[in-house]
């Protein structure tokens, strides 16, 4: 803008000049230096305005700047964004393969598990056949074992050496066996209903099922009984002697028991069916899963006596101690509710 006046005002001077050399009228010159002004003004207007529109296309072009940078980084963070979620997807695409690799193995293993069961199936099913042909032949044995059981009742076998002899269900009612030698004997379910076992070696006897609640009570005791079993003695009231072999998994059915002090008698699993108990001291007592159904029991004391699983159907309770340690007579003429 400095120059532009200086180039004016240099024409001007020329110009004025001119002027005294030519003519001492100065008023064309005047109009002109009028003129010139006003184009100066003119001038100045538009270069502030180009100044001022310069400015603004700076401002434009510096945002423009900004905006292109701050697009730079986004699409920067873009790309990196791109890049990870590109290695995501390379991982689950590969994740995706190994579980398709991995279904397909474990559809081979399922096929085998499959065929494995089905192998057991047919297993099991040969062994329920032949445990039901089983059940049937041991039916039959047992048919055979009964109608061919020793009958030996009234048989004289004192001092007899019968050790280890198999007699099973042997009906042995009224025999003969003091001071016999009957050690780990089979008696399983023999009948031995007054039968003499004075002395008797019974040691190491399998005597479960065998029929021990009146024996002969002459005499002393068997010598040795199994594990578990005793020898006791009672009578009734008129002076009858009683004696029994009672033990875990006798046979102690339909017989009198009165007048005895056995306390902590192992009766587990013993059929005590219909029998008579009268006036007796029982305490502590074994009699888990023992059967007294349809038995009677008089002044009898069960205290601490354990009847867990014992079938107690139709029982007659007087006067009885029951294992709680209530009596029967305050219970409603039962001790099945104290146990």
């Amino acid at each position: 803008m400095r120059c532009s006046r200086a180039i004016l005002l240099t024409t001007l001077m020329l110009t004025a000049a001119l002027a005294g050399c030519m003519s001492d009228d100065t008023s064309e010159l005047d109009a002109s230096i009028s003129e010139l002004e006003q184009s100066n003004i003119e001038l100045n207007e538009n270069l502030v305005t180009a100044q001022t529109e310069n400015a603004q296309l700076q401002s434009a072009l510096d945002q423009s700047v900004q905006d292109y940078s701050d697009l730079q980084v986004s699409l920067a963070a873009a790309e990196t964004n791109a890049i990870d979620l590109q290695s995501q997807l390379d991982a689950m695409t590969e994740s995706r393969d190994s579980l398709v690799i991995a279904l397909d193995g474990a559809d081979e293993f399922a096929d085998e598990i499959l065929a494995v069961m089905d192998s057991m199936n047919e297993t099991m099913a040969t062994l329920y056949d032949a445990l039901v042909e089983n059940a049937t032949l041991a039916q039959q044995w047992q048919i055979e074992a009964q109608s061919s059981a020793a009958d030996l009742r009234y048989a004289v076998l004192m001092d007899a050496t019968l050790y280890n002899v198999n007699l099973y269900g042997a009906d042995l009612r009224h025999s003969y066996l003091d001071s016999a030698n009957m050690r780990n004997s089979i008696l399983i379910n023999a009948d031995l209903t007054n039968a003499d076992l004075r002395d008797t070696e019974l040691s190491g006897a399998q005597m479960t099922g065998a029929k021990t609640g009146s024996i002969s009570p002459y005499g002393n005791c068997p010598s040795s009984l199994p594990t578990g079993y005793r020898c006791v003695d009672g009578s009734t009231d008129s002076g009858t002697l009683l004696r029994s072999l009672m033990g875990p998994g006798a046979d102690l059915s339909d017989s009198t028991f009165h007048n005895f002090q056995e306390t902590t008698l192992n009766l587990e699993g013993a059929n005590m069916q219909g029998g008579d108990f009268y006036n007796l001291n029982m305490n502590g007592a074994n009699m888990v899963n023992a059967d007294l159904s349809g038995s009677g029991l008089e002044n009898v004391n069960l205290y601490n006596s354990d009847l867990t699983g014992a079938d107690l159907t139709g029982v007659i309770w007087i006067n009885v101690m029951c294992p709680g340690g209530g009596n029967s007579d305050d219970n409603g003429n039962t001790c099945e509710n104290d146990l």
